[in-house]
C-alpha cells in the first residue's frame, strides 16, 4: 500500500493539472514541439552557414536552367501556399539564358525567399518569381503583396539572427538566418542581392548570379 508523505503534492499537481486535463496536456506538448523543432532549424542553418564560408570552392558548378528552377521551386511550397490562399506566378523571361552555379544552392535561395514570402503574405495575396537577363547576369526577382518590412530594418535585414518581428518570427519558426545563408550563397557565386520593401504593401527582393559561358567565352 502506498502512503503519502505529508505535504507531497507534487504527482496529484501534476495528474489533476496536466495529465488529466487533455487540452493544458497537448497544448503543452505542442510549445515543446514546437520549440525542439525550431532548435532543429538552427542548428540545420547554423551548419549550412558554416558550410558555405569553407566550402564554396567544393560547390559543383554549371549551366542552370534558371526557369525551370522557378517553376520546381513553386511547387515545392504549392501546398503551404495553397492553404492560405495565395496565388503564386512564375515568369521567367523569353530569351533568358542559363546562369552559372551551383542548381542546389541556387534553389536554396529560392526557397528561402519564397518561404518568408508565403509567411509573411496575407491570405489571399500573390506573390511573383520573375527572372531576366541584366548584362551578363541573371536577375531573380521575388515579390510579394505581404506585410512588408519598415524602413529603419532594410539596412540590417541581411545581418545573421537579425529578425524584424521577433515575435512574429519565433512563432513561426523562423532562426532569423534565412537571408542571411541566401546572401552569403549569392556572394559566393559572383553576384548581389537587394531588398525593397513598404509595411503594408509588400516585399521585393532581387538577386543575380551570372550568365553561363563556355570555355571559348560564348554563352552556354
Amino acid at each position: 500500500r502506498h502512503t503519502r508523505l505529508k505535504g507531497d503534492w507534487s504527482s496529484d499537481v501534476c495528474s489533476s493539472d496536466l495529465l488529466e486535463n487533455r487540452e493544458v496536456a497537448l497544448r503543452f506538448l505542442k510549445v515543446v514541439s514546437n520549440e525542439t523543432n525550431r532548435m532543429a532549424r538552427l542548428v540545420s542553418d547554423l551548419l549550412q552557414l558554416s558550410q558555405i564560408d569553407y566550402d564554396t570552392d567544393r560547390w559543383e558548378r554549371g549551366p542552370v536552367d534558371v526557369a525551370s528552377l522557378l517553376k520546381e521551386a513553386a511547387l515545392k511550397l504549392s501546398a503551404p501556399a495553397e492553404e492560405k490562399g495565395l496565388r503564386v506566378e512564375v515568369r521567367p523571361a523569353a530569351d533568358l539564358p542559363p546562369a552559372y552555379a551551383a542548381r542546389d544552392r541556387l534553389e536554396q535561395v529560392v526557397i528561402n525567399l519564397l518561404t518568408n514570402a508565403i509567411e509573411f503574405t496575407p491570405r489571399g495575396g500573390r506573390i511573383t518569381l520573375a527572372a531576366e537577363r541584366q548584362g551578363d547576369y541573371v536577375r531573380v526577382t521575388v515579390s510579394d503583396t505581404g506585410i512588408g518590412i519598415p524602413e529603419e530594418d532594410l539596412p540590417r535585414i541581411f545581418e545573421r539572427f537579425y529578425r524584424v518581428d521577433k515575435a512574429r518570427s519565433r512563432r513561426l519558426g523562423g532562426t532569423g538566418l534565412g537571408l542571411s545563408i541566401a546572401r552569403e550563397i549569392v556572394q559566393a557565386h559572383g553576384g548581389s542581392i537587394h531588398i525593397e520593401s513598404e509595411l503594408n504593401k509588400g516585399t521585393r527582393v532581387t538577386f543575380t548570379v551570372p550568365v553561363a559561358r563556355s570555355e571559348a567565352g560564348e554563352e552556354a
